[in-house]
């Protein structure tokens, strides 16, 4: 089975693109709003006059929310149709959006950046270590990358993409489901591919890639959220690191 390419996935977002930020915009993503977003809100702290990235922005919520208090934000995705809509739902003069990757971005080598965060992204980019090294690349000295992913260790648990006696954690490789959330059952148009990796190869990868972890949070849902959410929460289901960049290597 041949492997997913970053255009592959690229077209999956742009057919899934404005039903999945409709979903967000209507309140209806539930770990987006309560879980995710406030976890790495949270780990970023301070962000009064800070140059933030958002890499795989999406709908551009995150940094829309970001760019209420930093100086100056840029949110970027390789799906048009996500830019698209991140443009038109976000309209801040602090922000603006681009269609690009991250390592196009971090080869023109023309921007930096404090702090980068990137929401359930990561996990969805073919390459790694070209992402982690692109993102140091474009950190200022002692920069900050913050970035969520689903938990290798329980996300298949509770989702069930793959059957559990086919499912090896030991083996990165893609898999291809449907997206669907807790109030939106109905999946979304397109299928989405993600790249399960085990928890020891993300925490390998930041060491070599130049970086050091500096804390890691499995976010629980608050109290405020309903009880049948929490219910079907009882181990957890996403992963957020927070990692500093480490000056003086030379990372090849």
């Amino acid at each position: 089975m041949t492997t997913p390419s970053a255009k592959d996935i690229s077209a999956e977002w742009n057919r899934n693109a404005e039903a999945r930020c409709n979903q967000i915009e209507t309140g209806k993503d539930i770990s987006h709003d309560k879980v995710l977003l406030p976890a790495i809100l949270r780990l970023a702290g301070r962000l009064d006059g800070m140059a933030v990235l958002d890499v795989g922005c999406g709908c551009g919520f995150l940094a829309g929310r970001i760019a209420r208090r930093a100086d100056r934000v840029l949110g970027i995705d390789i799906s048009e149709r996500m830019i698209e809509q991140a443009s038109s739902r976000n309209q801040r003069s602090k922000l603006s959006f681009r269609c690009i990757s991250v390592q196009a971005l971090a080869r023109f080598n023309e921007l930096h950046f404090d702090l980068c965060v990137a929401n359930m992204s990561v996990m969805t980019m073919p390459n790694l270590m070209g992402a982690l090294r692109a993102v140091r690349t474009l950190l200022d000295k002692s920069g900050v990358f913050i970035f969520s992913i689903t938990h290798p260790c329980f996300w298949n648990i509770y989702r069930k993409d793959e059957p559990s006696k086919r499912f090896d954690y030991w083996r990165g490789h893609a898999v291809t489901a449907p997206f669907r959330i807790t109030l939106d059952q109905k999946p979304l148009p397109a299928l989405t591919t993600y790249f399960h990796r085990p928890l020891s190869e993300y925490v390998l990868s930041v060491r070599r890639a130049g970086f050091v972890l500096e804390d890691l949070v499995e976010p629980k849902p608050p109290r405020t959220t309903s009880s049948a959410y929490r219910r079907v929460f009882p181990f957890p289901r996403f992963l957020v690191m927070h990692v500093r960049k480490l000056d003086g290597l030379n990372v090849k």
